[in-house]
């Protein structure tokens, strides 16, 4: 269920127009939740430049890291680089600030009216299932050819713990393929020190220049240990 912030009258006016279902309360974090994961803040250009100013945007950014998501909708008709007192670069790095640090997504709408169906159009999208998009098909004719073979792998391995498309390409060029790597993976171990503090890797995996014992913990962890499964997780 959304709810909406008792003190955000004219959102409720346009929300209801839509014929948008929510629960009104007083909410001490954001303006409006959507099924308890988005938390959207909602402010005035002028606001947003004060928030800036005097800090409270941080505060309040801060404050929504609780919710797993996190949206600031800017209400202002107009371009809003042209309309501030403000250094245009600075403006970007604060921005550029709130989005990198805090995850935060910002969106600018016209009115109330397009704030209500931005919220409206959140909170039917979220958690739409990713079964109603197109998905591949591998094919074994697909795997003839060693450069597509190639890319398999390396989006294969790239969602391993503090892996990616660099990290795995580099994996790739030392061990050969996925099986060695993930064999060089079981045969390391950590190596701890008099006081029984993990220090180093030893093993073949170090080979891989700049491997961790965390995240050597974190691989074996995701091999060899049975997960439990989630009860919304859908992966076809």
């Amino acid at each position: 269920m959304n709810v909406l912030d008792s003190r955000e009258i004219a959102l409720s006016e346009e929300l209801d127009k839509l014929g948008v279902e929510y629960d009104i309360k007083l909410i001490e974090i954001g303006d409006y939740i959507i099924k308890g994961i988005i938390c959207v803040e909602r402010k005035g250009w002028l606001d947003f430049l004060d928030s800036i100013k005097d800090g409270r945007l941080y505060t309040q950014l801060r404050n929504m890291m609780k919710y797993k998501e996190r949206v600031i909708i800017i209400e202002h008709d107009g371009i809003i680089f042209n309309e501030t007192n403000f250094n245009e670069h600075a403006l970007i790095a604060e921005i550029g600030s709130a989005i990198a640090k805090y995850g935060c997504t910002i969106i600018q709408t016209a009115n109330t009216a397009q704030t209500a169906y931005m919220l409206k159009c959140l909170s039917e999208k979220y958690g739409e299932e990713i079964e109603d998009l197109p998905l591949q098909t591998l094919k074994p004719k697909d795997l003839e050819n060693g450069e597509d073979l190639y890319k398999y792998q390396v989006f294969f391995m790239s969602g391993l713990p503090s892996f990616g498309s660099e990290t795995t390409q580099l994996a790739l060029d030392i061990f050969g393929t996925p099986e060695a790597f993930f064999n060089a993976v079981k045969s390391s171990s950590i190596l701890l020190s008099k006081s029984g503090k993990a220090k180093a890797v030893i093993g073949d995996i170090k080979k891989m220049k700049g491997i961790s014992w965390k995240t050597l913990f974190k691989l074996k962890k995701v091999l060899t240990e049975k997960g439990i499964k989630c009860k919304q997780l859908r992966l076809t």
